[in-house]
């Protein structure tokens, strides 16, 4: 949303499976498709599931996918080794003030009139993921990409195809 209040500060957005799923709300369009429905549970369904910030906390980190080997993602598994840490994640993830559909649906007018570049980035690992991010690029104009990664940690864990993907864009864009 930041792009939108100073649009001429930003030449490129590179969004990595971002926390946009409130504006599939304001999709018509998507609304009708089935996996757009199943993306606006990402988030949902692990509100719903949990008995406590603390269940939040971990049943959103294991929605994330798998590691490498196909054991716990990152987060899922710092989550397991410091359990006392899920607590206060859940509460900080509950009470992130995020923007509403509305606001983020004009932001994504305004970075797509304004022409900048966006990439939107998935790992391929969830199709309900990778419909919210192909639902992102499209209302900010933008391309979706799918960097191959059994997880979120897309950048961390799938390193080279992530820096290869983005120095061949950045040559593109000079």
């Amino acid at each position: 949303m930041a792009a939108a209040i100073r649009p001429e500060a930003v030449q490129s957005l590179i969004l990595i499976e971002p926390a946009l799923q409130p504006i599939l709300a304001t999709d018509i369009e998507g609304l009708k498709l089935p996996e757009i429905q199943e993306a606006l549970q990402v988030v949902s369904a692990p509100l719903m599931a949990a008995e406590s910030p603390g269940d939040f906390a971990r049943l959103f980190s294991e929605c994330m996918g798998q590691a490498i080997d196909g054991g716990l993602n990152p987060s899922a598994a710092a989550l397991e080794a410091h359990p006392e840490s899920a607590q206060a994640l859940g509460c900080a993830l509950l009470n992130a003030v995020l923007g509403t559909p509305q606001e983020m649906r004009a932001a994504a007018d305004i970075v797509k009139a304004e022409g900048i570049p966006v990439y939107v980035i998935s790992g391929g690992y969830s199709a309900s993921q990778d419909a919210c991010c192909k639902a992102i690029a499209r209302l900010t104009g933008g391309k979706h990409i799918i960097i191959p990664c059994p997880n979120h940690f897309i950048q961390q864990d799938s390193s080279k195809l992530f820096n290869e993907f983005l120095d061949k864009e950045i040559q593109n864009l000079l």
